[in-house]
C-alpha cells in the first residue's frame, strides 16, 4: 500500500497550522498494514507531530470488510465491502493501528475533526 503525509484543504482548521492527512492506499489482505502514529512525524509541515482526529475510509472497490483496529485499546472500526465511512478518530494521541481487508481501499487519517458519514 502507498502511504504518506500530505496537506489537505478543509474548512475545519486546527488551532495551529494547516490541516494534514496521512494517506494509506492500496490493495488490502488478511495480512495487516500497521501504522504507528508515534513514528509519523509532521513531515516538516508546521513542525508539529501528526496526531489523527478523523478518518475517511473508501472501501467502494473492496470485496471484503475493511477493519481498522486501534491496537493499544482494541477498538475496531469496520467498513463493509462497497461502502464508505467518515468518522472522528476515537483514540487518545499517538496510538498504532492495524488495517485488514480484501481488495483496493483508501484510508485517510486527518488531524482535524471529521463529520460522521456512511454510504452503506
Amino acid at each position: 500500500m502507498a502511504n504518506g503525509l500530505t496537506q489537505v484543504i478543509n474548512y475545519m482548521i486546527p488551532a495551529i497550522g494547516t490541516p494534514r492527512a496521512y494517506v494509506q492506499s492500496g490493495v488490502l489482505s488478511a495480512t495487516p498494514v500497521v501504522i504507528d502514529f508515534r513514528n509519523v512525524s509532521g513531515g516538516g509541515i508546521d513542525g508539529q507531530p501528526f496526531r489523527p482526529s478523523g478518518v475517511f475510509i473508501d472501501n467502494t472497490q473492496g470485496t471484503g470488510t475493511l477493519t481498522i483496529v486501534l491496537n493499544e485499546i482494541a477498538y475496531q472500526i469496520t467498513c463493509p465491502a462497497g461502502g464508505a465511512l467518515n468518522l472522528p478518530y476515537p483514540a487518545p494521541i499517538d496510538l498504532s493501528v492495524r488495517i485488514t481487508g480484501l481488495g483496493q481501499a483508501t484510508i485517510i487519517f486527518t488531524d482535524v475533526p471529521v463529520i460522521p458519514y456512511r454510504s452503506f
